[in-house]
């Protein structure tokens, strides 16, 4: 067990680096190259469209393997292809300005982005594949875990980076990384494992029913809450508090040990309390997160306290996502679970930015936490197929 969780550990480490970049980086990066607030929420929403279009590429991995199955299981090959594609289009990024070369700065780094969503897409259908229900938290927290720590280690290691050497040494890290992780994707067998329990969901033609649809509405909700704020933080010390490159790195690091604090809380907290009791928490601490930068708190304090609000929610919600997704769609339906957030985290980044003008960082923050509040409307009834199957 402890191998599993040590591999999807390595697995999401490369998606913690790349969001400690654009994160903790990428905006303020992009402002002072003189690219306008507007232009950047838009080019980062346009990031998460592979991410919403997940379901095709877990359909890719579900129904159209290549190669031997046995060998390569239906997972391998998909996520050496997104690696590698992810390493080839950061390695290209290194050498442009984006100043002066926006556009071709922003189609390579969609292409990163696709390559990313095939890589994500694919280990989490490995994950469903290889654990049972009572493993699925353990196994999605390991996944937190690995993320948080590479958020944590390289937001620290981008920040004096660029002091250094510039963002070029960034973009080259990232790609590295991947090939790093490319290999030990290569060389670690893939292992189905069979479970006995009968999956939530037998058939395409269940996701139109209510506990379904709420279960949709949740994922939009929270991740419009969640990852609106986390998008903007970095962007609001910066401008607010007027933090320096390498103080955003700080940041970053005690955001993802917050992250890994929150994850491992769920764990902890998760078996006493049950699904149902643990997920309204996970919105409670949500919507405090939210709420936090209206304080008058230190940046490493609002980064730690956000950190283990974000960490605690999003081990709650892909642990709920991975108990709707086992079966032989196991990929596409996690994909479908996952589309909801990324829909959110897309609606998010586009009001996010621009209304920043219009109603400050503050009332932005304030609607965030509303929004928060709306989806706790939404889970009782997305947990009702759950309580039913467990009642027989």
């Amino acid at each position: 067990m402890w191998r599993h969780r040590l591999f999807f550990s390595v697995l999401y480490f490369i998606q913690g680096a790349a969001l400690a970049y654009i994160i903790n980086f990428q905006k303020p990066y992009l402002n002072g190259e003189g690219v306008s607030k507007e232009a950047i929420g838009i080019f980062t929403s346009l990031l998460l469209l592979p991410f919403i279009a997940k379901v095709g590429l877990g359909w890719l991995s579900d129904r159209l393997p290549f190669g031997s199955r046995a060998k390569r299981g239906v997972r391998k090959p998909y996520m050496i292809m997104g690696l590698g594609l992810f390493a080839i289009c950061y390695l290209a990024i290194s050498f442009l300005q984006p100043g002066d070369e926006f556009f071709t700065f922003a189609v390579l780094t969609w292409f990163a982005s696709l390559g990313l969503a095939l890589f994500d897409t694919c280990a989490d259908a490995w994950a469903i594949d290889c654990a049972s229900p009572s493993e699925q938290g353990a196994i999605q927290a390991s996944m937190i875990a690995g993320k948080s720590l590479g958020l944590l280690t390289m937001a620290f290691l981008f920040g004096q980076m660029v002091d250094f050497w510039g963002f070029a040494a960034v973009f080259k890290t990232l790609a590295s990384l991947a090939i790093v992780v490319l290999l030990v994707v290569i060389f670690v067998p893939y292992k189905k494992v069979q479970s006995e329990d009968e999956p939530l969901l037998k058939s395409w033609r269940e996701l139109t029913q209510g506990f379904y649809i709420a279960f949709a509405l949740f994922g939009v909700t929270y991740s419009v809450a969640s990852f609106g704020t986390d998008g903007l933080l970095s962007l609001y010390l910066s401008e607010v508090k007027g933090d320096s490159v390498a103080a955003l790195g700080n940041f970053g690091v005690v955001r993802g040990v917050g992250a890994l604090a929150g994850a491992a809380l769920y764990v902890l907290i998760g078996r006493q309390l049950g699904l149902l009791k643990t997920q309204y928490l996970a919105v409670i601490f949500l919507i405090m997160g939210c709420l936090l930068p209206l304080l008058s708190l230190p940046s490493l304090l609002i980064g730690l306290g956000w950190g283990m609000c974000w960490g605690f929610q999003e081990t709650a919600y892909v642990t709920l996502a991975m108990r709707f997704a086992r079966g032989a769609w196991a990929a596409s339906f996690f994909a479908i679970a996952m589309i909801f957030s990324n829909l959110g985290t897309s609606l998010g980044e586009i009001l996010g930015a621009p209304l920043i003008s219009k109603i400050g960082y503050s009332g932005v923050f304030m609607g965030f936490a509303l929004v928060a509040s709306l989806s706790l409307f939404f889970v009782p009834i997305a947990f009702s197929r759950i309580r039913a199957q467990s009642d027989r």
